[in-house]
């Protein structure tokens, strides 16, 4: 990498660290500014290292949405061995609802 690329990708990486940071601060803000209530699960963040491998992190993040008979069968990768496309259909399940609306 060249010193130009390296510059700018080294801002790019401060700009991320700086921004996981505001989110996990906003996490924590909502999580306890709560009306007085305890234990209230207001915000969430996942990490792509945790869920890219585990599915059952983003099916329980459908049911801490609010839906309801829904789950991810699969991650799909965009990066398949390499650069391939996961060309696999996805299906969340036929009585897969949102009620909340």
């Amino acid at each position: 990498i060249n010193a130009f690329k390296r510059d700018e990708y080294e801002k790019a990486l401060e700009e991320n660290k700086n921004q996981t940071k505001y989110l996990k601060k906003l996490a924590f803000f909502l999580n306890q500014n709560n009306g007085g209530k305890d234990n209230t699960d207001r915000a969430r963040l996942i990490d792509m290292e945790d869920w890219k491998d585990d599915v059952s992190i983003l099916n329980d993040l459908l049911d801490w949405l609010g839906f309801e008979n829904c789950s991810f069968p699969k991650v799909l990768h965009e990066n398949g061995n390499g650069y391939e496309h996961d060309n696999s259909e996805l299906s969340l399940g036929e009585k897969c609802v949102y009620p909340h609306l």
